[in-house]
């Protein structure tokens, strides 16, 4: 189902502001803290400092971990695999390897943050 007439994607986006965490597959100890803007089942987009966007590549492959605090705890969905196949600005678009198993509890947790 698309959003709009003009969207060419296949799927619904979801505007789910979180941490995300991108690592590079080749250097496990280099970790670039961004925020997710939406989601979907198949990819995302995130923002991220200028200063580390100028070091990513379209293509290059990442492990991403997105975390959902709660009130007294937090869910960690961990080592999703990713590449980047846009970069404008500091927004990069990642597609996944594998659809999101857990795209539904955004929408749990997106209807959690409108209450609260």
């Amino acid at each position: 189902m698309k959003q709009d007439a003009v969207d060419r994607r296949e799927c619904i986006r979801l505007d789910y502001r979180v941490s995300v965490e991108l690592q590079w597959l080749d250097h496990d100890e280099v970790v670039i803290p961004a925020e997710m803007v939406d989601v979907s089942v198949y990819g995302m987009r995130v923002k991220i400092a200028s200063k580390d966007c100028q070091a990513l590549h379209c293509s290059e492959n990442y492990r991403l971990r997105i975390i959902l605090p709660g009130q007294g705890s937090r869910l960690i969905i961990d080592d999703l695999r990713s590449r980047v196949i846009r970069v404008e600005d500091c927004f990069i678009g990642l597609h996944f390897n594998e659809p999101l198993d857990w795209f539904l509890l955004f929408n749990v947790y997106k209807a959690k943050q409108l209450r609260g």
